[in-house]
């Protein structure tokens, strides 16, 4: 898992399509082979999806990408409490601000998400990079004309 080092506007984010085509496109920039040579979608939720139906439920632990585990588990990334907060970006660098999410601690959507991260109708949900509680993913609500990074999770 990473945080992208790029800043992109909530409604300039493209849905889940240019989300998750985002993830890979920063990933194979990357200068570390185990994110370079990984696949990876944003983790983000609209009305219309979760983030957590979007993923891949592993069983196997997330790692940051220089290393240290992140979360044991799938289950560990919803259940409000990372072992270690997502404060590295694609090539390792540490990183702080805030990750476009519209998504709750659960995985599930909540509640902003930029009218699908498409307009700038509404406010988006963001989360706090580097947060290892609730605030990592469900912080705090922005206008959706602010830059901030978004979350990518290996699949």
């Amino acid at each position: 898992m990473f945080v992208t080092s790029t800043n992109y506007t909530g409604n300039g984010i493209g849905g889940f399509a240019g989300a998750d085509a985002k993830c890979p496109a920063i990933a194979a920039g990357s200068t570390l082979p185990q994110v370079k040579n990984a696949r990876f979608r944003a983790w983000i939720s609209t009305k219309q999806g979760a983030g957590k139906d979007r993923l891949v439920h592993g069983t196997a632990p997330s790692n940051k990408p220089k290393g240290g585990v992140m979360v044991t588990s799938f289950t560990d990334l919803t259940d409000g409490n990372l072992g270690s907060g997502i404060d590295e970006d694609e090539n390792g660098a540490t990183i702080g601000g805030e990750a476009w999410t519209g998504t709750n601690t659960r995985g599930d959507f909540g509640p902003d998400e930029c009218d699908a991260w498409t307009l700038s109708g509404n406010g988006g949900r963001t989360g706090n990079v580097g947060g290892m509680g609730n605030s990592w993913t469900s912080g705090s609500d922005r206008g959706c004309g602010q830059p901030h990074h978004l979350y990518c999770v290996e699949e």
